[in-house]
């Protein structure tokens, strides 16, 4: 949900180009904030586009509530998502995510 459907829900979601949305296919249901990375990105980069556009959506959304999604797709063992995030950029961010989120 998000965009047009529910005004008041703001939705991001960072995720590898070549895997989502449904494999080159239009989105059906776009976010507000769509954060594509290449195939192959690590630690470095998922980090460093979580550390650029989570505050801007969290400044965009101005929310009261967060529900967060924390899809493992992104690691570097699971051969469907297409990323190379390992169990250490997952845990940096988990805790970026909440001290952010707690913070604002």
């Amino acid at each position: 949900l998000g965009g047009d459907s529910a005004p008041s829900v703001f939705t991001m979601s960072l995720h590898c180009a070549d895997n989502w949305p449904l494999l080159g296919k239009p989105n059906p249901h776009p976010s507000d904030l769509d954060v594509e990375l290449p195939p192959g990105a690590g630690d470095r980069e998922y980090t460093a586009a979580l550390e650029k556009y989570l505050p801007q959506a969290l400044g965009a959304a101005r929310p009261c509530v967060v529900l967060y999604d924390a899809g493992v797709d992104v690691h570097r063992d699971d051969s469907l998502g297409l990323l190379e995030v390992s169990d250490e950029g997952l845990r940096a961010r988990e805790k970026m995510v909440l001290e952010k989120c707690l913070s604002w």
